[in-house]
């Protein structure tokens, strides 16, 4: 009886064993049916899977190839990628021909994104959503030589390989390296002639200003970076030339002027539209650091000149200034009476002098030297200072061509004097108003006369394009109380 239980015992346990052992091969064979059939070169992609945003699912894996490669050479064909920078002038494109799509590898990833382990051979499966892989070409190190310096290429193209992944058309912005980490050397300077014996305001003025550091977007004025400066006595003719000088130095970098001031007249130590005045809270030299980087403006006094210095990381682009479209205004003749001549006698009381107009324009170079554009920075005025005869009270005024002289007043008075061109001079306009003493420097050399300070107000020209109309047109002189506006 103990036998017989002993036999059904051991019977049942095989018969279990037996079950067990049948359902796990069956499950086996299935299990590695599904892995076989899933990593088979022609097995279907799960439906709703993607590779740089195109469509494979319910392909084959060599379907899918080949709907990539297309892609891929479709989006090679398109025009270069444009990088944005903080610079017009800087032109940075990227050859999409520098991207190396390794196709192959990305469905062997796929592959492995979709593979499973034999036991879940239940387990339906998923859609999977991956990038291309993207390898940039060796090639992209020959741009150190095209590219600005201070753009960091390597940054700037892997911005760039992350949206190519996707073939997407890349917004890319250019990555700038850091202004610490680039050479520093100067981007412009500019000099006037000074009497240093004769100052002791202007050496203190010009130590405060030295190694000012110009910060990117940052806003520079002198009348706010002179402070009180009238502690140090300093004169009108003395903020002038540090003006001009700073002004000048301006014209020669990137930097946007916002408030600059015409003499109104040619100093001696400058040229025609290469001069500035400020006058404390009244006028201001006001311009913009509109570079990425930071920048140093250094002021120093050297053998009689005072000199102005931008210093900072070097670019590939350069900056100079010129004066265009000079016109040489010649003076008017103005008549008065003395009664101290002789009869039928006259005599030059003042020469005069040529008035002058100009245009100050700046010019952008590349690293090549190639001209790139030219852009208006300010238009200046500069009025002539009229020639005076004086006549004896017995002789008559000479006729201009085209005016009568009507009530002409005949007295004694050496106040009461004629123009030439049209009778007692009223100066209701900006050349006839009453000059002041100063020099006009032009063409020809110096000259001293009457002249009247004079600013204007300056615009732009796109492009660097003459504007006929406005040469032929001088409606602008009619307002000349406004600042230089620059760009």
């Amino acid at each position: 009886m103990h036998e017989r239980e002993i036999y059904r015992s051991t019977l049942k346990k095989v018969m279990i064993i037996v079950f067990l052992s049948g359902l796990l091969l069956y499950s086996l064979s299935i299990g590695i049916g599904s892995i076989f059939e899933r990593t088979a070169d022609g097995a279907a992609i799960p439906a709703g899977s993607t590779i740089a945003n195109i469509d494979v699912g319910g392909l084959e894996y060599s379907e899918a190839q080949q709907l990539i490669q297309a892609e891929v050479s479709s989006w090679k064909e398109k025009p270069e990628i444009i990088v944005d920078t903080k610079h017009e002038e800087e032109e940075v494109r990227i050859d999409r021909k520098l991207f190396t799509f390794k196709i192959k590898d990305t469905l062997e990833q796929l592959h492995r994104e979709i593979e499973q382990p034999w036991y879940k051979f239940f387990v339906r499966h998923s859609a999977v959503t991956l990038p291309l892989h993207v390898e940039l070409n060796p090639a992209f190190e020959q741009l150190e030589d095209i590219w600005p310096k201070t753009i960091d290429i390597e940054k700037t193209l892997l911005a760039a390989t992350e949206q190519v992944k996707h073939l997407n058309e890349p917004i890319v912005a250019a990555a700038y390296i850091e202004s610490s980490q680039l050479e520093m050397v100067t981007i412009a300077e500019a000099s006037v002639v000074i009497n240093a014996s004769n100052s002791l305001a202007l050496p203190k003025l010009v130590h405060q200003l030295d190694q000012f550091e110009l910060d990117e977007g940052q806003a520079f004025s002198l009348v706010h970076a002179l402070g009180d400066s009238t502690e140090f006595g300093i004169s009108a003719d003395e903020l002038d030339r540090l003006a001009t000088a700073v002004y000048t130095a301006v014209l020669g970098t990137n930097f946007e002027i916002i408030e600059r001031h015409s003499q109104g007249q040619i100093p001696a130590y400058a040229q025609a539209g290469l001069e500035a005045t400020v006058v404390i809270n009244e006028k201001d030299l006001v311009f913009q650091n509109s570079s990425p980087f930071s920048y140093t403006l250094q002021f120093s006094i050297e053998d009689s000149q005072l000199k102005v210095a931008v210093i900072g990381p070097e670019q590939e682009t350069t900056y100079s200034y010129d004066t265009k479209n000079v016109q040489e205004l010649q003076p008017r003749t103005i008549y008065r009476y003395d009664k101290n001549l002789a009869a039928n006698r006259e005599r030059v009381a003042d020469y005069g002098s040529n008035g002058y107009r100009v245009d100050v324009y700046r010019v952008t170079y590349n690293n090549h030297g190639k001209k790139l554009n030219e852009t208006r920075m300010a238009r200046d005025y500069y009025p002539p200072s009229p020639r005076i005869v004086m006549l004896s009270t017995e002789q008559s005024i000479p006729q201009a061509e085209d005016d009568s002289f009507e009530n002409i007043d005949r007295n004694d008075d050496k106040d009461s004097y004629y123009d030439q061109n049209g009778g007692r001079d009223n100066y209701d306009d900006e050349e006839t108003n009453p000059p002041t003493k100063g020099t006009n420097r032009g063409g020809n050399g110096d000259q001293t006369g009457e002249t009247k300070k004079k600013q204007d107000k300056g615009s732009s020209a796109g492009n660097g394009e003459e504007d006929d109309t406005e040469e032929e047109n001088w409606d602008w002189l009619k307002d000349l109380d406004g600042p230089i506006k620059g760009h």
